[in-house]
């Protein structure tokens, strides 16, 4: 918003009507053309700062109002609603960047319903706060990955699906943008895991379903089966107790499909005794 300097001059018409139609040349190169009540800019007009930012639109005791758009001399200008001297409403900004947005404002911000495009290609569809990607929405990246849910303080925040382009999906809950809670994640070969996530990395309580019919449920750390867990493979052999990165490792029992039983000692994946 541009500091409307106060005018020289005042001109009277009458006693009871001071709207006129003037222009304005100030001593620092500012330039006002248009209308003006009681002194102050009022109507539709255009101030053309020194710098080259120029305004051309609808005013009201010195104040844009209404429609307007908003040009700065590097190029980026601002087309849309105004209210006392902010940007309002529904309005398109375009940035010498290559930035475009275009949706709600309010008092300057982009707040509300609005698209985001910016120079790489992303694109952001959704809700706004506060200038921030903030409430529910679709972001594209240029690479082709998306993202579906909830946001806040530009970054995914709550519950919301990701896919990624080579075939990766995750629906679940969201910290900061990365994974944090409980969440689902579906491989193209067809490997499925549900359970809880930390740092973006399966850790707590988790399942998973390998394409090939093995199957797992128990603790996780950092990504690997840690802890407490149970494996079962499609030939009917099934092992509980300890794991460590994957492997049996601590103490657990092996039931094979043939009915032999190793219980002891694991390290491994190997039985000790």
């Amino acid at each position: 918003m541009k500091q409307i300097a106060l005018l020289l001059t005042v001109t009277l018409l009458t006693n009871f009507s001071r709207a006129y139609i003037d222009t304005i040349y100030y001593d620092n190169g500012d330039v006002y053309m248009g209308a003006f009540a009681d002194g102050m800019y009022d109507g539709y007009g255009v101030l053309i700062w020194a710098n080259g930012d120029k305004y051309e639109g609808n005013w009201k005791a010195n104040n844009q109002e209404g429609h307007g758009v908003l040009t700065w001399a590097d190029g980026s200008y601002y087309d849309g609603a105004w209210v006392k001297g902010d940007q309002s409403g529904y309005g398109k900004y375009v940035w010498i960047s290559g930035n475009v947005y275009e949706g709600g404002w309010k008092a300057g911000d982009r707040n509300g319903r609005g698209i985001n495009t910016w120079p790489n290609g992303d694109k952001f569809d959704g809700e706004w706060k506060d200038d921030k990607m903030c409430g529910t929405g679709k972001y594209v990246w240029a690479d082709g990955d998306s993202f579906v849910g909830q946001w806040a303080d530009d970054n995914r925040n709550g519950k919301g699906t990701m896919i990624w382009t080579d075939g990766v999906k995750y629906y679940g809950d969201w910290v900061n943008s990365i994974r944090e809670g409980k969440g689902t994640t579906e491989w193209p070969s067809g490997d499925k895991y549900v359970g809880h996530y930390h740092n973006d990395l399966k850790h707590g309580k988790g399942k998973y379903w390998w394409a090939n019919g093995d199957f797992y449920s128990g603790e996780w750390f950092n990504d690997a089966r840690t802890g407490k867990g149970k494996m079962k493979w499609p030939d009917g052999e099934k092992y509980k107790g300890d794991f460590r990165n994957g492997q049996c490792h601590g103490y657990g029992t092996l039931k094979k499909a043939n009915g032999e039983k190793f219980k002891g000692r694991w390290e491994d994946n190997a039985f000790v005794n």
